[in-house]
């Protein structure tokens, strides 16, 4: 059965040789056996620093959800002279997750050194410890543990051969490696057992740069949200401030056409006063009355005289003449102080009082 084919870069730093298996692979080369699912051609880009290798970047099947795949393309990054991420950024776009654990079958023609399979924590800054790794070193190779897959956390291997076998066969490739100029040295090209037939457009290498400028989309994004609703929310306050302002003109213009007459509203003293000077006209009237009846009785009882047989009929005369006038001039007094009473009527409840 042949294995897949994988293109690597070479480790640039000699003393990682405690890194390298029994068959003289370094872990760039068995990073790329194990990413490949045993299956297809698998390409693994040089790096620089300070980019690192993304598992978000590049084709994602369960064997790069792993975490013996990440021990060794951690392991394939350090090498190179750069860093890498760390464990929980690895694995946190992954649906299943294999801890210490390869779900497939180990693939031809590589074996997986023993500082591949260990173990990490659920520390959010857990990641690949070199030290650990170094002091563990290679053998055993493939042990028991790293062979097979619990039914609950992963599918048997005829499965996950079949489901994976149209992932793995892409290369991976970087758009974020700086080109060499014309005065540097390249990169030395993978040769023999490490040369590819080609190289796709997918990526799996990021950067700093990469990084920041994700936040700076998430954060603009963020502060583009608030701002819509903020302004969304003054819009929807400044209609209701409107239609408030247009009610109160609205009533303020029909109340100028429901004028109501201004009426005098009684009051205990006025009524007290209203009744008192009606005491005073009553007692007013039965006096006048009374005067008016004397008068036509002094009437009644005068009898003309005749001028030319009564030499003394202005005498007689003048008792009533003077008694009329003192009526009239009671009369007159009676309208002037009737006069003084004279107010305009004062309403209750639309009565007249």
């Amino acid at each position: 059965m042949s294995g897949p084919t994988v293109n690597a870069p070479n480790c640039t730093i000699s003393s990682f040789q405690w890194s390298f298996n029994s068959l003289g692979q370094s872990p760039c080369q068995v990073a790329g056996y194990l990413g490949s699912c045993s299956n297809g051609t698998y390409y693994i880009p040089d790096i620089l620093t300070p980019q690192k290798y993304n598992n978000a970047l590049g084709p994602l099947n369960n064997c790069t959800c792993s975490s013996v795949f990440y021990s060794a393309l951690s392991a394939c990054a350090s090498c190179q002279g750069t860093g890498y991420s760390t464990w929980p950024e690895w694995h946190s776009i992954c649906a299943i997750v294999f801890v210490t654990d390869y779900p497939n079958a180990v693939p031809p023609d590589t074996a997986i050194p023993l500082w591949a399979f260990q173990e990490y924590s659920a520390d959010p800054k857990a990641t690949f410890n070199i030290t650990l790794a170094q002091a563990q070193g290679d053998l055993p190779e493939e042990t028991p543990r790293a062979l097979g897959s619990s039914a609950s956390t992963a599918p048997s291997r005829s499965t996950s051969t079949a489901s994976l076998r149209s992932t793995s066969t892409g290369l991976l490739s970087s758009t974020n490696v700086a080109p060499p100029s014309s005065t540097s040295t390249p990169s030395p090209k993978p040769t023999g057992s490490e040369s590819g037939a080609g190289k796709p457009n997918n990526t799996m290498i990021s950067s700093s740069n990469t990084s920041k400028k994700k936040l700076g989309e998430i954060l603009g994004g963020a502060i583009g949200t608030l701002a819509l609703l903020l302004g969304l929310g003054l819009g929807l306050w400044w209609l209701w401030k409107r239609k408030g302002r247009t009610e109160q003109k609205l009533a303020g213009t029909n109340s100028i056409h429901r004028m109501i007459p201004y009426v005098p509203q009684a009051t205990d003293s006025t009524r007290q006063l209203t009744s008192t000077k009606r005491a005073e006209v009553q007692q007013r009237t039965e006096e006048l009355v009374q005067s008016m009846r004397e008068l036509r009785q002094s009437q009644v009882t005068v009898q003309p005289v005749d001028e030319s047989n009564d030499l003394n009929t202005g005498t007689a005369r003048d008792p009533l003449q003077s008694r009329i006038q003192q009526i009239e001039a009671r009369m007159e007094n009676f309208m002037t102080e009737m006069s003084q009473y004279i107010q305009p009527p004062a309403y209750e409840n639309g009565t007249i009082l």
